[in-house]
């Protein structure tokens, strides 16, 4: 796990030794304080610019569901991507990252399962999208081409023209993220959003006048939003058993 606090200057050389004192393979993820369109962001950081480029560099992947994960107290800022995973060395067929409806905190909890066999998805409509990273395409293109076969028969160009596709495809695929479309989409109650509105506005209330009173009233918010969504969780186990 990693948390990378804000307000902290992290240069590229910074991200580089911590990835490589988590050795040859590893699953990093956290809360980076990091804004990149690359994972989800709407907008681009400083220190998101600097930690895509650690990733690219080394042909890292970036797991990530895509939805914000940080709702901050300030409700004149947008809720946005911090929290993500960084792999390396690991089949990301394999993983599966979902979020957490969990929201006592002001970050969305998120849950990375690591399978012994590929995940199944719905295979994606086209090769690219505005997320590819072109860089790391380039680059897995260039390391997994062979150059040096024959071509001598119609087989031979068959066989090359097959291995080819296969690998843009792939190094495609690999520098592109696409939504786990064979998971169905949870759509939080109006409810709910209204009651987490709520506590953000109180705990806002709390942080500029951190009075007893005002602890009190965030304590007691946070315990109903807690109950309202494990009651909702509850019916919708109760349906799908019933169904």
């Amino acid at each position: 796990a990693i948390y990378a606090p804000p307000g902290q200057k992290i240069t590229l050389q910074n991200w580089q030794d911590h990835f490589q004192s988590l050795g040859d393979k590893f699953i990093s993820a956290g809360d980076y304080n990091a804004k990149h369109t690359t994972w989800g962001s709407k907008i681009i950081t400083t220190r998101g610019r600097t930690l895509e480029e650690a990733i690219r560099r080394n042909s890292y992947n970036v797991l990530s569901t895509g939805k914000p994960t940080h709702w901050p107290t300030d409700i004149n800022k947008k809720p946005d991507v911090i929290d993500f995973a960084i792999v390396k060395a690991l089949n990301i067929n394999k993983f599966n990252i979902t979020s957490s409806l969990d929201l006592s905190s002001d970050h969305t909890p998120l849950i990375v399962k690591y399978s012994s066999k590929p995940v199944c998805y719905n295979p994606p409509t086209t090769l690219c999208n505005k997320t590819t990273n072109w860089e790391t395409f380039k680059t897995l293109v260039e390391q997994n081409t062979n150059c040096n076969i024959p071509l001598k028969t119609p087989e031979d160009i068959e066989q090359a023209v097959a291995a080819l596709t296969t690998t843009i495809q792939e190094a495609a695929w690999a520098s592109t993220s696409f939504r786990q479309l064979n998971t169905q989409k949870r759509k939080i109650p109006t409810y709910i959003l209204d009651k987490i509105k709520e506590k953000r506005k109180v705990k806002a209330k709390w942080q500029k006048h951190k009075t007893s009173e005002n602890k009190k009233h965030l304590n007691k918010i946070t315990k109903e939003l807690k109950n309202t969504i494990r009651d909702y969780n509850d019916d919708e186990f109760k349906k799908f058993l019933e169904s």
